[in-house]
């Protein structure tokens, strides 16, 4: 009787075949489970962030519309992952910003909440980050933390937007973009501002007399409502 079974050589092949495979599955997995829970931590931010949004609309309703300074007094119903994080700022419409972020003690590289203001203007789209924002810092240009106040189109502050060679980081405050003492133009291949989606009202009045041409009433609208009775941009400009 013939007796069967595996020779040095063919062991040996399907051993080296598993290891070449686990060279390949491993890091695969390992960087699944990496962003998986790196997906998780960041829910469990922005469900805390969300709580604590929550009793700030409750505290702004029992307090006349009043935006609490801090949260120490604020009753936050939260469950889940233990959640630690600086706050950065409480702005006027109750919506918060977060940075400095630990999920059940170990840091998470995540912030929260982007900044809007309160003109009603449309948030500033940067094309799943292709474009950088900016902002002017006393004599130059530098990259914004959309986290933080870098617009306000109450204040005629517009926000502006660059698109980058590959190179440079895009990192908040991580690139002086362009600097008027030294140039730094050629860091940038594209600069654009923000215009709102906005309709405009012209009186019957305007433009009859030169001296006084008479306002235009002008108001920001949302970009997902079909405005009647007013004039607005075209669809091509119509953000």
């Amino acid at each position: 009787m013939k007796n069967e079974g595996f020779t040095l050589v063919e062991l040996l092949a399907v051993i080296v075949i598993l290891a070449i495979i686990a060279l390949i599955a491993v890091p695969i997995i390992l960087d699944i489970i990496g962003s998986t829970k790196k997906e998780s931590d960041e829910r469990s931010i922005e469900l805390y962030a969300k709580a604590i949004e929550n009793a700030i609309a409750d505290y702004s309703l029992k307090n006349n519309g009043e935006i609490p300074k801090d949260i120490e007094d604020l009753e936050i119903e939260y469950e889940g992952n233990r959640v630690e994080c600086s706050i950065r700022k409480i702005y006027e419409n109750g919506t918060i910003s977060l940075n400095k972020c630990k999920v059940n003690g170990h840091d998470v590289d995540y912030a929260y909440g982007i900044y809007t203001d309160n003109s009603g203007a449309n948030i500033p789209d940067l094309l799943n980050n292709t474009l950088t924002p900016v902002i002017y810092n006393e004599d130059h240009w530098e990259v914004a933390d959309i986290t933080d106040e870098w617009y306000d189109y109450n204040k005629k502050e517009w926000a502006n937007a660059v698109i980058l060679k590959e190179d440079i980081k895009k990192e908040s405050g991580d690139k002086v973009i362009i600097p008027d003492s030294n140039g730094g133009e050629s860091d940038v291949l594209a600069m654009f501002v923000w215009i709102p989606r906005y309709s405009y009202t012209i009186s019957s009045t305007a433009g009859s007399d030169k001296n006084n041409p008479g306002a235009i009433d002008i108001k920001f609208v949302d970009k997902n409502v079909n405005e009647n009775g007013t004039a607005s941009y075209t669809d091509e400009i119509d953000n």
